[in-house]
């Protein structure tokens, strides 16, 4: 059973599945290409025809399919099932592969597909199970895990508070990327 929502607010849940009759190669094609992949779970972008709701989708609808492992690699035998199964644990938003998980000590730095109706990715650091960070960066932004960790490897856990608060007062495009070159800025002016 897959899970379709869209961005009006319509969900439902359906037992139509759009990787019925896919090979491997064609699912492994649409993992890359996928609006979100996480942790084991695929979300799809869809055409207007898999609409939740019982009225027509407007054209600002954003219709997403959810699907996991199981459903994703449903009607694949053993070994291309386990193949797909390991690709949706490689986290991708938009079509872009997101880095790997970085630790230091015990703070953890991730990158995920956020939570939302655009191929956005959510920056994350937690530290003993609080967390420090959690802002999102637009489509197109460049990846900025590798900044977030140098940051706060020079600067302490105070950089992920300082990089919010600079992120907030940004509203254009490019506000995380450029929240972390102005941090970075200040540090080498203050040394």
């Amino acid at each position: 059973m897959v899970t379709i929502s869209c961005s009006c607010g319509a969900v439902t849940t359906a037992r139509r599945h759009p990787l019925v009759g896919l090979g491997l190669a064609e699912r492994l094609a649409l993992v890359e290409a996928a609006f979100a992949v996480e942790g084991g779970f695929l979300t799809l972008e869809a055409d207007a025809s898999w609409h939740p709701a019982a009225s027509d989708p407007d054209e600002a609808c954003v219709v997403l399919v959810d699907l996991d492992a199981i459903d994703a690699s449903a009607g694949l035998d053993d070994e291309d099932a386990r193949r797909l199964r390991a690709a949706l644990h490689l986290a991708r938003s938009g079509g872009r592969m997101l880095p790997d998980e970085v630790a230091l000590g015990r703070t953890r730095f991730r990158a995920r597909p956020a939570d939302s109706f655009r191929p956005q990715v959510t920056y994350v650091i937690e530290e003993a199970g609080r967390t420090l960070l959690e802002v999102t960066a637009e489509p197109g932004e460049p990846p900025v895990l590798g900044a977030l960790v140098d940051a706060y490897d020079r600067l302490g856990p105070d950089a992920a508070a300082r990089v919010a608060a600079v992120a907030r007062r940004r509203s254009s495009r490019g506000r995380l990327a450029a929240a972390l070159v102005e941090l970075t800025d200040r540090a080498v002016t203050a040394a």
